[in-house]
């Protein structure tokens, strides 16, 4: 009976021997393994940073798409038309110091770029097949963002933002790059309509005015109110009608609804603003 016993345990230990000399040996394989997958991590990126191109190709061997410098050594990702081979999308640096993303046509003509100016501009551009830039959307240096669009002759002809002061407007450009129309919220703070000349002089503005009047005034080419039709007396009053002055800015015709709103009037003044004349029994 003790010399089975002795045999069990000496089997026992046996078995326990076993176990840990094989334990040792994964072990030491693991490390084996995690000592040379270091090693070659390691090595890997001194490949990938010393690689002056990467080119992926389809099974026929043709490239679909280039990382590395273009022909201007500006680093990024080209992507290419399997069909022709040519580039239709580029991400990467553009000039010296501009990054963006760009789309081009089958003529490899850019018409579409996302990114950041020079300026530290961020901008979203749409191009014709001309290559020429017309429209723009994106936020100034100057914090506004802004929608902008141009005609054929290159001109910026539109455009509909934030401006100075945070007001939102909207502004039409005439083919000499000056405004003629401009929609938005004026320096008071009230909506109105401007329409200008080619020299870009407000002749006409349509909105309410600081002193609370609505109505449409037309100017001479001096910038002088010479016409008003509308609502007088601001907010404590009433009155309507139109109103003519002469090229002082004097007024010297009134025709209209005094203030009040009941009694209708007519008025001639003279260059003192006398009255020489006014509709009978008024």
């Amino acid at each position: 009976m003790n010399i089975e016993k002795d045999l069990s345990l000496l089997v026992t230990r046996l078995e326990k021997l076993e176990r840990q000399n094989r334990f040792f040996k994964i072990l030491g394989v693991m490390i084996l393994l995690t000592a040379g997958a270091a090693l070659f991590m390691g090595a890997r990126p001194l490949d990938v940073l010393q690689a002056e191109r990467f080119v992926l190709v389809d099974s026929s061997g043709q490239a679909m798409a280039t990382l590395g410098p273009d022909g201007s050594g500006r680093p990024g990702l080209s992507i290419k038309d399997k069909a022709t081979g040519k580039e239709r999308v580029w991400l990467g640096m553009w000039g010296a110091s501009e990054a963006g993303l760009g789309f081009f046509d089958k003529n490899e003509k850019e018409r579409s770029r996302l990114g950041i100016t020079t300026d530290d501009v961020t901008r979203l551009s749409f191009y014709d097949a001309a290559d020429n830039q017309k429209a723009w959307f994106g936020i100034t240096n100057g914090g506004q963002p802004t929608v902008s669009l141009w005609a054929p002759d290159l001109k910026q002809r539109a455009w509909i933002g934030i401006s100075e002061g945070n007001k939102p407007a909207v502004a039409i450009d005439g083919a000499n790059g000056k405004s003629l129309v401009w929609l938005g919220v004026y320096n008071n703070g009230l909506p109105g309509v401007s329409i200008y000349d080619n020299d870009e002089k407000d002749r006409v503005f349509m909105g309410i005015t600081s002193q609370g009047e609505s109505g449409v005034s037309v100017s001479d080419s001096a910038g002088n109110e010479r016409a008003w039709l509308g609502m007088f007396g601001g907010t404590v009053g009433n009155g309507s009608g139109v109103s003519a002055n002469d090229s002082n800015g004097r007024q010297r015709a009134f025709f209209g609804i005094a203030a009040g709103g009941q009694v209708p009037r007519g008025v001639i003044y003279n260059a003192s603003k006398q009255e020489t004349w006014s509709t009978p029994n008024q």
